[in-house]
């Protein structure tokens, strides 16, 4: 399973699945409510094709089987470094401390 850093952004981001094996994302929302979503092309299987994720939610995308999964992303009004904030362990294990037990690997300790 391989994943990547838990992270937020400030303004909201279209995440558009291309090709590969679909890959997992998990959102947390302001107010701790965890959703989970799968990109990919087999809308039988659950899949979406595109996700938003709104500016403020918590993000990571996780390749659980597979060799690669290619995404691609749109930001409105546009990304600047400055904007993203990446998850620390104790902000994080103290905001949401019942989300801590799955989401603890995804986090860079």
């Amino acid at each position: 399973m391989c994943g990547q850093v838990k992270h937020k952004n400030k303004s909201d981001i279209i995440h558009y699945y291309h090709t590969g094996s679909p890959i997992t994302y998990l959102i947390v929302d302001p107010q701790g409510k965890l959703s989970k979503f799968k990109l990919g092309f087999d809308v039988t299987q659950g899949h979406t094709p595109q996700l938003l994720v709104q500016g403020g939610c918590w993000k990571t995308a996780i390749l659980e089987e597979g060799e690669f999964g290619l995404l691609g992303e749109s930001v409105a009004p546009g990304f600047e470094y400055t904007d993203m904030e990446m998850a620390k362990p104790d902000f994080f294990r103290a905001s949401f401390p019942n989300l801590w037990d799955e989401l603890s690997p995804y986090i860079k300790q």
